[in-house]
């Protein structure tokens, strides 16, 4: 066999069996196999067993079942997992091109009268020279990219509702709980009031205000309760579960070893905050856009070859090169370069006015966050004890047959107000350092 015959032959088989595709250097090779690794992380995770938030409603227990069945994290995985199955799509070609040809056929119905060496078989790939293969591939794992802090974005921000909505849940319980034991206390004091007007030692009018302070607390029990249902509705929301999931008591721990570390907080939020991150891959990607369109003038080839006389026999062959002539490429490549520069500053722009907003965010949750520290502390050791002697010096004094009606009541309002503020600033603390894991990328 000629040899020119040899290598029509070698080429055909290459062709057709499709196996053309891009190689990579060793760096680039580590990339595809992380992200190899990537996927198989994710499809175990999404087969891990959950557990049931009424056997265990800590706060652990909650964004472990909102990372694991949460509609939009879910989706968000998905959508991550796609673009990185669009990874290998980019390392291939285009479709190679099979056609048959007969020519001079003499009757509509009758091929096989067609002249042998009118009877073509034809087999063409197209092949993108110059490494714009490897470049679509690297904007390719760029985008995955993308799409992975795209999905870090999503799942942080179902995270810090979740973690808010734990912290109302919490706060309705201990409004609840506060609520239910004044009503104990005035209920006592409420059979001393009788005992004392029916012996003239206090009017109708004082029995009537504690009366009525005792029914506006049951009332409140009543609104707390329903309240507590739509939060746990909201809860269940979040995880994918009944809207009437009962839930447990939820817990707040009031030590939260917070430390204002600005710096620390910074460097957290440069290296984490999923957005930053997605402006910075932006900008990679588009000068990889930038150095493709500069590759616009090179031109692509395309080969091809024929083979006569088939079925019956193989005759000659036509082996076919052409090249693409980019003859507009001085203006396109112009233009598309000029498009690939513009979106990087654009990206380079939005990446620094969005760090400043997030720095001013970062700061200002961290003062927030100290803020509620000081207040849980002068609350704690100051203000509640004193507050709750004074309460508890009326009650006995009114037991006594000395004390005033006026000052029980005027005390329990100030206890009341005095604790729910302790417990308002515990939640305060509880969602504004949820809120600063958000802004430093964190969703722990």
């Amino acid at each position: 066999m000629k040899p020119h015959l040899i290598v029509s032959c070698t080429l055909l088989v290459f062709l057709v069996s499709g196996c053309i595709r891009v190689s990579f250097n060793k760096p680039e090779r580590e990339e595809m196999e992380r992200y190899a690794k990537v996927n198989a992380l994710y499809l175990e995770e999404a087969s891990q067993p959950s557990y049931s938030l009424s056997e265990a409603f800590s706060v652990d227990s909650l964004l472990h079942e909102v990372r694991v069945h949460n509609p939009d994290i879910l989706a968000a995985k998905k959508q991550w997992l796609a673009a990185i199955l669009r990874i290998p799509q980019a390392r291939f070609p285009d479709n190679p091109s099979v056609s048959v040809s007969l020519m001079k056929v003499p009757d509509l119905v009758r091929f096989d009268r067609t002249m042998a060496e009118d009877r073509m078989l034809s087999v063409s790939q197209a092949f993108p020279l110059f490494g714009k293969l490897p470049l679509s591939t690297k904007i390719a794992v760029l985008d995955a990219q993308v799409y992975a802090m795209e999905y870090r974005r999503q799942e942080i921000e179902i995270i810090n509702e979740a973690k808010k909505a734990y912290a109302e849940l919490f706060m309705n319980y201990r409004e609840n709980e506060l609520v239910r034991q004044i009503i104990l206390l005035l209920e006592e004091v409420v059979k001393i009031a009788e005992a004392r007007y029916s012996l003239s030692q206090i009017s109708q009018t004082e029995l009537l205000k504690i009366n009525l302070e005792l029914a506006r607390l049951r009332n409140e029990v009543e609104n707390l309760e329903k309240d507590k249902g739509v939060k746990e509705a909201r809860i269940n929301l979040l995880a994918n579960r009944p809207p009437d999931q009962t839930l447990g008591v939820p817990q707040l721990p009031e030590n939260s070893g917070f430390e204002n570390n600005l710096q620390q907080l910074y460097r957290d939020t440069l290296e984490n905050h999923p957005e930053l991150k997605m402006l910075s891959l932006m900008i990679e990607r588009n000068k990889k856009e930038k150095a493709l369109a500069e590759k616009t003038n090179l031109p692509d080839f395309m080969a091809g070859i024929t083979v006569r006389g088939l079925p019956a026999e193989i005759g000659p062959w036509d082996f076919m090169l052409s090249l693409t002539a980019p003859f507009w490429f001085w203006e396109k490549k112009k233009y598309r370069v000029e498009e690939a520069i513009a979106n990087i500053d654009s990206a380079l722009a939005t990446y620094e006015a969005m760090k400043n907003r997030i720095f001013y965010e970062v700061k200002d949750l961290s003062a927030r966050a100290s803020i509620a520290q000081e207040k849980m502390v002068l609350l704690k050791k100051t203000m509640i004890p004193l507050i709750e002697s004074s309460f508890e010096v009326s009650i006995a004094s009114f037991r006594s047959g000395k004390g005033d009606i006026m000052m029980v009541l005027d005390n329990e309002r100030l206890f009341i107000e005095t604790k729910l503020e302790y417990f308002q600033n515990l939640v305060d603390l509880s969602m504004t350092l949820a809120d600063l894991d958000r802004v430093t990328g964190k969703a722990r």
